[in-house]
């Protein structure tokens, strides 16, 4: 077995040679080839040292995620070689030759499959060769495949997503071999790797071998963790700060005065502006229920709470300015007379309001009507505090801290 630096100065090596150059290198790799070609057979497997094949897969370049489709787009690098043990020579007695390429269709080859993938493009083959301590690299090539991968957005866009690559041997094969990952393989190729602007690999990624009982027995299989964590930057800028400026100005149109005409229609374009907010995150995350966003959970609340408030203030507004003749129910007169109307910013009623004694006619009611008047102020600004506490909490919760009023204990 060798280190996976060892093999990857090997394989960029074999681009040196060039028997072209000199007759006398042309004719010992004749020779050594005449030697050790008998000795293959494309039907047959050779003497394996160990019976183990050696492979590695890496991640070259992240091309994309579909996050709608559950699926992971990405350029990978195969490398797989074995040892034999039947097959080896002396380089001095060949000109120096210490490896030669052989032909792929009259050689045995490992079939290697992948598990988790939907589809696969093989780029760029590059032909088996073979070194003279029997060391005989099967597969050096370029993958172009998707990865099925389950995505859990609970935590977007701040959400770390975990996809597996699996190699084994084809099951429809008598020969059983072995699968091994190449030690080293992955903090090698790591130094390789081109970043993508969306989302960050953490390398170098989990590995683990492990065997799979099936029909044919038991094989082993390699399994690679990816680990992808989202740029959130993007999401922040254009998604997160604007819903919670839109979220907060819907609090403080309570504090608009109740005479103010536009006050309607402003809370109407807040909700509006939460709906396409909401549009666009579907549009974004795959549609599961059970996976459901925290950041989606905020926005729906603030849709709630906007209507609340829009219908709210739809009855307050025909409250303030119908001309009453019923005056408000005594307990609220009391209330609103009362030193507890402070809380809400506001002085008591009777500072504001004369007696009733004396009063008839259109001075009555117009003395009942602004009481109805103070009554609604005290209302929206009642309200404006429950929205106030209500947005504080869906931030909270939204933010992820614990021990939170309405949110999961159990944590």
């Amino acid at each position: 077995m060798m280190h996976f630096s060892e093999v990857l100065f090997v394989a960029t090596s074999v681009t040196m040679m060039n028997p072209g150059t000199c007759l006398s290198a042309a004719e010992h790799e004749a020779n050594l080839l005449s030697e050790i070609q008998p000795k293959f057979s494309k039907y047959s497997i050779p003497d394996i040292q160990n019976n183990t094949v050696w492979c590695s897969v890496n991640v070259y370049q992240l091309l994309g995620l579909i996050e709608k489709e559950n699926i992971i787009e990405a350029k990978l690098v195969l490398f797989c070689y074995l040892f034999l043990n039947s097959i080896n020579w002396n380089p001095q007695q060949y000109g120096g030759i210490d490896m030669v390429l052989i032909d792929s269709d009259t050689v045995w080859s490992p079939v290697i499959t992948f598990l988790d993938i939907v589809s696969i493009q093989y780029s760029s083959p590059r032909f088996p060769y073979l070194m003279h301590n029997g060391m005989f690299v099967v597969k050096s090539e370029f993958i172009t495949a998707k990865l099925s991968c389950l995505f859990d957005v609970t935590d977007f866009p701040n959400d770390v997503q975990l996809c597996n690559i699996s190699l084994r041997q084809a099951i429809y094969l008598k020969i059983h071999f072995n699968i091994s990952h190449i030690p080293g393989s992955l903090e090698e190729m790591s130094k390789f790797y081109i970043e993508n602007d969306s989302w960050e690999l953490l390398l170098p990624f989990e590995v683990w071998e492990h065997a799979m009982v099936g029909g044919d027995g038991e094989q082993s299989l390699i399994t690679y963790q990816l680990v992808l964590k989202r740029r959130s930057k993007y999401y922040d800028k254009v998604l997160i700060y604007p819903t919670l400026c839109i979220s907060g100005i819907a609090v403080f149109t309570h504090f608009l005065p109740l005479e103010c005409g536009e006050k309607i229609s402003l809370i109407s374009n807040l909700f509006l502006a939460q709906i396409v907010n909401l549009v666009v995150l579907t549009d974004i995350i795959p549609t599961s229920s059970n996976h459901f966003p925290r950041l989606g959970n905020f926005v729906i609340g603030n849709i709630f709470v906007i209507s609340l408030s829009l219908i709210f203030g739809i009855i307050l507004q025909i409250l303030f300015h119908k001309r009453h003749t019923i005056p408000p129910p005594s307990g609220w007169i009391r209330f609103q007379n009362s030193y507890a109307v402070w809380a809400f910013g506001l002085s008591r009623a009777s500072n504001h309001y004369k007696s009733t004694e004396g009063l008839s006619g259109d001075e009555l009611i117009d003395h009942i009507s602004n009481q109805w008047k103070y009554a609604v102020c005290l209302l929206e600004r009642i309200f404006a505090y429950l929205h106030f506490i209500y947005f504080i909490v869906l931030v909270l919760r939204f933010l992820d801290v614990k021990y939170v009023l309405f949110y999961n204990f159990s944590e």
